[in-house]
């Protein structure tokens, strides 16, 4: 089984808490070097590192246990109570930790020596000449002074500790606790686009497919139904047409499994396709194609123009009136200019289920494929039907 490595953001977290568990020993280094200091002092640095000790505990469970689990179950309110009081609480007995290793050894080491420089190193005196010690009195004569002077004895402490100290402590854990929370959820976010613009492309791959599959089997029907009347009125024109077709397949199993192909090989197609249709037809429908006769290297979807193309053969011939079916391509530097005008054979309600189908298609495949660089215009004026497509393409390297 593969090995997953670790994320950016991961190798990141690592060097940032690596060095801040270094800055400890590189100040003691800074101190040695300046002259401020002859030696290391451990207690101190060991002091450091417990200072730090309960954010980076805070900071591996709420990246690892508590910003997870609220993205699973989306409990806000739980995961905010949980963080505040386990960050109090770490922080809370690591200070405690702290006192009991290194303040109170210090403090008593200190008052043992105040109280052999007070006692020892002046004269006793007399108790019977000393005056009468009031209840006010305790608190200037009875008590000794901190050992670390009068100021000191102004301070709210906490466990042996200025309050502000163990605040400032407190508030740095809640700092890194909501910087952490940001970073992760942000990161979440970034990922879950990337999966959801990846979801939507295999999404827009799988439509176009499947419209594609939709588009061939209509087009295999009408045609087979030509070469069917065909047969029956020149059956050496069926022949060729039969070759005709046989190269329309090849290009339709072959070359359309891409999302674009070049504009001369749909353009090829096209003329394939109307040299098809007009052999079913006597000269009273007039078959225009108007292709340009130098096709630079645009790409364009396949099979985007034979939709427009089957659709004005199948609704706009009648052998009742004279009809048309005019079609042209115009390319104005990277603009490709589609458009296919029809004579209307037979009005058909909208509603009918058969009619518009691959128009439709045609219509869902360039909002997924070009969404922003395309535009189509489908009208009808009285006796006949207009589809204009104009696209902007890109040029084949």
């Amino acid at each position: 089984m593969k090995k997953k490595l670790p994320s950016l953001i991961t190798i990141i977290y690592i060097v940032v808490w690596l060095f801040v568990l270094a800055i400890p020993p590189i100040y003691e280094a800074i101190l040695i070097n300046l002259g401020l200091s002859t030696e290391v002092f451990w207690n101190r640095m060991i002091g450091n590192w417990i200072y730090i000790l309960p954010i980076l505990i805070i900071f591996l469970a709420n990246n690892h246990i508590f910003i997870p689990y609220i993205l699973k179950y989306e409990k806000i309110t739980e995961y905010i109570i949980t963080a505040l009081i386990s960050t109090f609480v770490v922080v809370l007995l690591c200070e405690i930790v702290f006192e009991a290793a290194f303040l109170l050894p210090k403090m008593e080491a200190d008052g043992r020596h105040m109280r052999n420089e007070r006692f020892d190193d002046r004269p006793m005196q007399k108790f019977d000449n000393m005056p009468p010690m009031g209840d006010n009195d305790m608190g200037d004569r009875g008590m000794r002074p901190h050992p670390r002077g009068k100021e000191f004895d102004d301070l709210k402490f906490i466990f042996g500790r200025p309050l502000d100290s163990f605040l400032v402590h407190l508030l740095t854990a809640y700092l890194v606790v909501a910087i952490n929370a940001t970073i992760y959820i942000v990161m979440k976010s970034q990922r879950e686009r990337k999966r959801m613009a990846l979801a939507e492309k295999q999404t827009i791959e799988a439509e176009l497919q499947y419209l594609k599959y939709q588009i061939n089997p209509h087009f295999f029907m009408n045609t087979l139904n030509n070469i069917h009347a065909l047969v029956d009125v020149d059956a050496e024109k069926a022949k060729d047409t039969i070759l005709t077709l046989s190269q329309l397949m090849r290009y339709l199993l072959y070359e359309t499994n891409q999302t674009f192909v070049p504009l001369s090989d749909e353009i090829d197609f096209i003329e394939h396709y109307v040299s098809l249709m007009k052999l079913r037809y006597t000269k009273g429908v007039d078959v225009q194609c108007h292709m340009p006769e130098n096709v630079p290297n645009l790409m364009v979807p396949p099979l985007i123009f034979v939709v427009f193309v089957e659709n004005a053969f199948k609704h706009g011939v009648t052998y009742q009136k004279p009809s048309f079916i005019h079609i042209s391509i115009v390319i104005n530097s990277n603009i490709i200019t589609f458009s296919c005008i029809n004579s209307i054979a037979e009005k058909r309600p909208m509603n009918d289920a058969h009619h518009g189908v691959g128009l439709e298609n045609a219509r869902k495949r360039l909002n997924l494929i070009l969404p922003a660089k395309h535009n189509l215009t489908i009208t009808q004026n009285g006796e006949h039907y207009d589809a204009v497509l104009s696209m902007s393409c890109e040029i084949k390297a």
